[in-house]
Order: structure tokens, then C-alpha cells, then sequence
């Protein structure tokens, strides 16, 4: 691979990579992805007693979904929180069967 196209990445602890910028924005992307799941888990988790009494789910089962969902189906141009605000009102409804 060419070393025109790549950069040096140094992380705070002072490591370097060299990763070109396809590489960054992978990873960028796949730690966007975290973030997105560690939020909707923690919106979960405050809400796991009123989620297990009102719909019968486990917040176990509810958060496997979650992370599917996001992996599936994020969309750049629409807001997290209303993409899994969308998906688990859905699936809440009964519209969701099967995680489909």
C-alpha cells in the first residue's frame, strides 16, 4: 500500500498507528456503534422495571434486540434516539415478531 495514504494515528497513552483513511473511518464508525448501544442500554436499563411489568420482557431480551437492531440498522441521516425509539415502540406494539 501506498504511504502517501496513510496517517499517523497517536491514541492519548502516546501509541502510534499508521491506518489510512478508510481505516480511521472504520474505526470511527465501529466506535460510534458503541457509544450508540452503551446509550440505549443505559435508557434500558433505567426503565427495565416499567419495560418487564408493561410488556413482559427481560431487559436481557430487550437489550439483545437493541444491539441487533443497531447493527442492522442505523441510518447516519436519522437520529439515534429515534431510530431505537422507533424500533422499540414497534416491537413493543407487536409489530416487531421475531426481531424481524
Amino acid at each position: 500500500m501506498n504511504n502517501e495514504n496513510k496517517i499517523v494515528v497517536t491514541s492519548w497513552t502516546g501509541k502510534s498507528w499508521e491506518m489510512t483513511p478508510e481505516q480511521i473511518e472504520a474505526a470511527y464508525r465501529y466506535r460510534e456503534l458503541q457509544y450508540r448501544i452503551d446509550n440505549a442500554k443505559n435508557q434500558l436499563e433505567f426503565n427495565a422495571d416499567w419495560i418487564e411489568e408493561k410488556y413482559g420482557c427481560s431487559i436481557d431480551e430487550v437489550i439483545g434486540y437493541v444491539e441487533e437492531f443497531l447493527q442492522d440498522n442505523i441510518e447516519c441521516n436519522v437520529s439515534e434516539d429515534s431510530s431505537w425509539i422507533n424500533y422499540f415502540m414497534e416491537m413493543f406494539n407487536g409489530k416487531k415478531d421475531n426481531n424481524d
